[in-house]
């Protein structure tokens, strides 16, 4: 078998072997197309010989055309008409549908302005449907009387059919080599070493076997001659396979044909026609085959028989064989050769195809357990991966090397479009390639598998060995062999890709790809498990913090301070801090609120919110029951933490709050309760709202009371009026006295002051103060307004 040709023929062969295959295919396939479809719809073909539709229609492009079905096309339709002007077929495209008068204006791609004339819809003789690129400008070319470019053409067509079928006969060459490689190797040196033993048995057992006719020897030493030399052809063989590998072995198998023939020969001669050496021709054609299809088997058995003739003579003269004896003799070994020519050959070619096919039996056995392995491998590195973190991208890189890769890097590329290696691994080999310091090619470089359009596939794998690639890639120069890019993570903000290559050789480990591919894979629904984890953990914190938070001001709403508080109290084990609760109600909310709207009440409280946050700072806990009421936890070691809070509460809403183009005078009223062993939080905290309505009920500016007991009292006193307070206006419990009004100038009456006084049935009189806040707190403002108005 002839090896492909080295340096610049060799590296343009293949290339130019591609380009012939790429043109008979083209012009067979399009040929082909226009054919089927010309008998599956009945479109006809008409040949572009104008460049007025270019782009998109270009001279030697073939349109196929159906006939026009009375109905108007469309605009940008392709149709063809007879061209009264010209008196020839155009072909253009509609720019504009004239439905009033079923015509069209239309214009060529290539044109600057549409036609001046209309084209009426019965003068169409054809729609355009389906473009065929370039195929028929031989025809083009003939109308134009170019004879030399069809010519050209049709020597350019014989040569490309030539030039594909030979590459395609070395093709197939290269590819029965490469699978007969290895077993057919084994094979041979064991028929060598079974015709030595036959040699051997037929020389101790038959007298006479090897009688020599020839070369002055004696019986031994052909026997001797033919064991040494079958020896010495096997441990070549061993050898040369071993130490030139794969690439040169064809070579050495060529030398072991050649050993084998000459062997063969060499007994042929030295026996003479009444031995068994003539039968040994088997073994070299049987080789032949095995090694190089039946056609070398063929090619040798035509070589064996011209020496087998030509020693033959040669003996014969020698010896001064008569002419008559010499034909006979020649008889004889032609018919030898016929019955060797009809037995072995078939033979030798099923010998070639159980090589082929054990071998192939043999590598698919290979390729499975090494794949096996691999998969193996993967999966109990898979299933770390699914539980890693951050650490995922060391192990990938790390779980490549045992594929068989030596080099191995995982890079994200930046917002910046620059590119940042986040994990890299190498093998002993890899690291000792260039001192300790095998590199990857650097992003964007020929090469390095993450150029622009690299980028536009998922998956890049290159191969340095490949002569059609190794003239533009510097693998070579970087000591790696092949390079394959597999994404990880792929999307709009983010590109992660892993890079494995192999020093000093192909890759040729079975299921390697494949494995990195899986492992890959897994790295990619680790990652998308991990992110979808992420966003479910902030789904649920956001719930969390939207079920424990008040959406306006964003305060910790009653549920959190209660729970804030229940934990406060559980671990107040030291002695020396004091845990008190501050309990807030805004005064005069309820007028802004009900002047101005709740939008302007919201604004109110998110401004009181800020503040009280501001003025608490890092003494206290801040958080919103609900409505103008918020409260403050304070755990301090100092006793006067609260009574200094509660100041700082009081100068921050002292200052009117800005509500737009007007303010806003808010004040606080404070409630203050210590917590006391064994205390509840429900308990601290009605304390602390008793302590809010002393302070409210006190008047003043700044309004802070302290809970003690008596405040229960009056707080049950204060909840007995309110409940009875709602059956006052109609028990006739509330009156009102009229107090004269008189001018001191004239000691005269001018007018009459009504004061409204609640007599309790069991507490006696009630103050106007505590009725008015009654009546605020129950909602029956406006019910006692209406009451004071119409009472008589």
């Amino acid at each position: 078998m002839r090896r492909r040709p080295a340096g610049f023929v060799g590296a343009v062969q293949p290339v130019a072997s591609l380009m012939a295959w790429i043109y008979v295919y083209l012009v067979s396939l399009l040929g082909l197309w226009i054919v089927l479809v010309m008998v599956a719809t009945g479109w006809r073909p008409i040949v572009v010989t104008s460049g007025s539709m270019a782009p998109t229609l270009r001279p030697g492009d073939v349109l196929l055309v159906d006939d026009p079905s009375g109905e108007l096309v469309g605009q940008r339709s392709v149709i063809t008409f007879d061209d009264p002007r010209r008196g020839e077929l155009v072909t253009h495209r509609v720019f504009e549908v004239l439905a009033e008068d079923r015509s069209y204006i239309t214009k060529g791609d290539a044109n600057p302005s549409p036609d001046t004339d209309r084209v009426a819809a019965d003068d169409v003789v054809g729609i355009g449907r389906l473009v065929v690129p370039l195929i028929g400008l031989p025809v083009v070319w003939a109308a134009e009387g170019q004879l030399a470019s069809v010519a050209a053409t049709g020597v350019l067509s014989v040569a490309a059919v030539g030039m594909a079928i030979s590459g395609s006969r070395a093709a197939r060459r290269r590819r029965s080599w490469s699978r007969s490689v290895g077993v057919a190797d084994r094979a041979i040196r064991r028929v060598r070493l079974l015709v030595g033993l036959m040699i051997v048995t037929q020389f101790a057992i038959v007298d006479g076997r090897f009688d020599v006719a020839a070369f002055g020897l004696a019986r031994y030493q052909v026997v001797v001659i033919a064991i040494v030399g079958l020896a010495a052809i096997n441990a070549g063989s061993v050898f040369g396979h071993r130490r030139f590998g794969v690439d040169q072995s064809r070579r050495v198998s060529i030398a072991e044909l050649v050993g084998d023939t000459a062997l063969v020969v060499f007994l042929t001669t030295a026996t003479g026609g009444e031995g068994v050496g003539w039968v040994l021709i088997a073994l070299p054609i049987v080789e032949a085959a095995v090694r190089f299809r039946l056609a070398g088997a063929l090619v040798q058995w035509m070589g064996m028989a011209a020496l087998a003739v030509s020693t033959r003579l040669w003996v014969l003269d020698a010896d001064e064989t008569p002419l008559t004896v010499m034909v006979e003799e020649l008889e004889r070994v032609l018919d030898q050769l016929a019955v060797l020519l009809l037995v072995v050959i078939p033979g030798a070619y099923l010998a070639e195809q159980l090589v082929t096919d054990v071998a192939a039996q043999r590598r698919a056995t290979d390729d499975a357990v090494e794949r096996g392995r691999m998969l193996e491998h993967v999966a109990q590195l898979g299933n770390e991966v699914n539980r890693l973190g951050s650490e995922v991208f060391s192990t990938l890189a790390e779980a490549a090397v045992p594929l068989g890769f030596d080099v191995v890097d995982v890079s994200v590329r930046l917002p910046d479009g620059a590119w940042q290696v986040l994990s890299t691994a190498r093998s002993d080999r890899g690291a000792a390639a260039v001192g300790g310091e095998a590199l990857l090619p650097t992003p964007g470089e020929v090469g390095s598998a993450l150029t622009e359009a690299d980028l536009l596939d998922s998956e890049v794998v290159i191969d340095s060995n490949d002569p059609e690639l190794a003239h533009f890639l510097p693998l070579a120069a970087m000591q790696l062999s092949s390079l394959i890019r597999i994404n990880v993570v792929r999307s709009d903000e983010t590109l992660i890709a892993l890079r494995a290559a192999e020093v000093g050789g192909s890759l040729r480990r079975p299921g390697a790809v494949d494995s990195l591919r899986l492992l890959c894979a897994q790295a990619t629904v680790a990652l998308q498990n991990k992110e979808l984890l992420g966003e479910l953990r902030a789904v649920h914190s956001e719930l969390v913090y939207q079920a424990r938070h008040d959406p306006l001001t964003g305060l910790p709403n009653r549920a959190h301070f209660v729970d804030l508080l229940r934990g406060r109290l559980a671990s107040a084990t030291d002695p020396g801090r004091s845990t008190a609760v501050l309990f807030l109600d805004l005064n005069g909310f309820k007028v802004v609120n009900d002047e101005r709207g709740h939008d302007v009440g919201d604004q109110l409280l998110r401004i009181v919110g800020q503040r009280l946050e501001a003025a608490v700072d890092a003494d206290g806990e801040v958080a919103r029951l609900g409505g103008d009421e918020f409260t403050v936890l304070i755990d301090s070691h100092d006793a006067e933490t609260p009574s200094r809070v509660a100041a700082r509460i009081h100068d921050a809403l002292a200052e009117p709050v800005r509500l737009g183009p007007e303010g806003a005078d808010v004040g606080v009223s404070v409630g203050v309760a210590f917590a006391e062993p064994g205390i509840t939080e429900s308990e601290l905290l009605r304390r602390a709202d008793a302590a809010m309505y002393a302070a409210k009920g006190g008047g003043g500016e700044r309004r802070t009371a302290l809970y003690t007991p008596e405040l229960d009292e009056a707080d049950r006193r204060r909840g007995r009026l309110a409940a009875e307070f709602r059956k006052s206006l109609d028990s006739g419990e509330l009156e009102l006295a009229y107090q004269p009004i008189v001018d001191a100038t004239t000691d005269t009456i001018v007018g009459v002051e009504a004061l409204l006084r609640w007599t309790h049935r069991e507490l006696g009189p009630i103050s106007t103060a505590t009725v008015l806040e009654l009546a605020d707190v129950s909602g029956r403002v406006d019910d006692l307004n209406r009451w004071i108005l119409t009472s008589e």
